[in-house]
């Protein structure tokens, strides 16, 4: 569990590349999440759930502390315990879902990319999936992420066996070059306006969604 005075507000996605995270994790998750439908935080402060990694954050130390206390509190009057090692209280940057998440921005965890950018090349469409899980996870850190996966993809269609060239390889690299230095993105403000830009290239339509930003 991690708790964070940060006064933004996140949500993560997760792509499962296996199977189990629809088996015991899921179901523990989801009666979790009936769980926490019994605890109310104090106005201001939000709870973000996956499956049974919490976030806490709010707009003050106090507040974060005060709610972190009464939901460890609640899980223990409900016979739940929280791993104490993985726990990070009332901190100004946590790690959550392999992302370092701070005031106003989050970035990946230098654990998430060194998993990634150590990964061998594949040699079956079920490892060219997993491949296509762990970069669309990261995908909002990867520069033209659409058109760097197109090859990926064209290998899962095409109906010959598989066969891992040169040329891919080299843009295998690539794909891990761009992840390996990927830049800290901006929060983005809920309460502001969005601008949309799209684009198509070479068959291939993509976007960004983009907002006017000021600092920190």
């Amino acid at each position: 569990m991690g708790t964070s005075r940060q006064g933004k507000k996140t949500t993560a996605k997760v792509d499962a590349v296996t199977a189990g995270i629809y088996g015991i994790t899921n179901i523990f998750g989801q009666a979790l999440e009936t769980l926490l439908e019994q605890f109310s935080p104090k106005e201001g402060v939000q709870i973000l759930q996956c499956v049974d990694d919490l976030l806490i954050s709010g707009e003050t130390e106090k507040e974060v502390k005060d709610v972190s206390i009464q939901l460890l509190n609640f899980f223990g009057e409900k016979g739940l315990k929280v791993s104490q090692s993985k726990q990070q209280f009332v901190e100004t940057e946590v790690t959550y879902l392999g992302h370092i998440i701070g005031k106003g921005s989050k970035r990946l965890s230098p654990a998430r990319i060194s998993g990634i950018v150590s990964i061998s090349p594949p040699k079956t469409k079920r490892d060219i999936r997993k491949l296509l899980g762990l970069f669309g996870y990261c995908k909002h850190w990867i520069d033209k992420y659409t058109q760097g996966v197109k090859f990926l993809y064209d290998k899962l269609i095409d109906q010959e066996p598989m066969n891992w060239t040169e040329s891919d390889e080299k843009q295998l690299q690539d794909l891990k070059e761009k992840l390996s230095s990927p830049p800290v993105l901006s929060l983005p403000d809920l309460k502001k306006e969005f601008d949309l830009f799209v684009n198509t290239e070479e068959g291939i339509a993509y976007g960004v969604l983009t907002q006017e930003w000021g600092g920190y």
